[in-house]
């Protein structure tokens, strides 16, 4: 005799496959509730899913923990030292380090003001502004510029680059990855101040050239 199922309208052979079909089927578990999005969900695998890609269940970052950016409006001066190499590269705006073939940490020239009132609109200079070159296929590239940490205040500030030397540094390692024979390079220049690890935001990312040389115990020009 058959056994049917009747909010399914199915029919089985046997009071075992029955049993089988009403715990396996999603229609006959309990719905799943998410109380933020106030929704329901067929099935307890379906939940978790809908936390990880819903923006509902991720916190908004503030603007004062961003420890980092990108520049795609410096492509242009990119470019154009990149023609001096004879090659050319597209800026890739996916902030994606998974996908990256090569990526290298480099030092770069900009200037910082504190705009907290606190701190009286301090302003200070770095010739060791962290960043990370990364190169994709097909011609691609794009770069992390990390933010420095105020002395006083410990907000994170974000960098207005020397664009020349930003251009100059990104192009050149561009071109070395690409097999171009160019001179090797070393050191920055030497600034007035030594580089605090603590206020920048590259070392503690993990990409800082300045601690990474400091660690293999070399010298290096701050």
């Amino acid at each position: 005799m058959a056994l049917t199922c009747v909010p399914c309208n199915r029919q089985f052979a046997s009071d075992q496959a029955l049993q089988q079909h009403t715990r396996d089927s999603p229609a006959h578990s309990a719905p799943v509730a998410r109380r933020d999005c106030i929704r329901n969900f067929a099935s307890a695998e379906a939940h978790p899913q809908q936390i990880r890609a819903s923006p509902a269940h991720h916190k908004a970052v503030r603007p004062n923990q961003v420890s980092f950016d990108m520049r795609p409006s410096l492509h242009d001066e990119v470019t154009r030292f990149l023609a001096d190499y004879g090659i050319s590269f597209s800026f890739l705006a996916s902030d994606n380090s998974r996908k990256c073939v090569r990526e290298f940490d480099s030092p770069v020239i900009g200037s910082f003001v504190c705009t907290s009132s606190a701190c009286g609109f301090r302003k200070w200079t770095s010739k060791q502004v962290a960043i990370t070159i990364r190169m994709y296929k097909g011609q691609k590239y794009n770069v992390r510029v990390y933010y420095q940490r105020c002395e006083k205040c410990h907000s994170r500030r974000r960098p207005k680059l020397d664009v020349g030397v930003y251009a100059d540094r990104v192009a050149y390692r561009l071109a070395k990855w690409s097999g171009v024979d160019v001179e090797d390079r070393r050191g920055s220049g030497r600034s007035e101040r030594p580089h605090l690890i603590d206020l920048c935001e590259g070392c503690r990312n993990g990409h800082c050239w300045v601690k990474r040389a400091r660690l293999q115990g070399l010298r290096v020009e701050s």
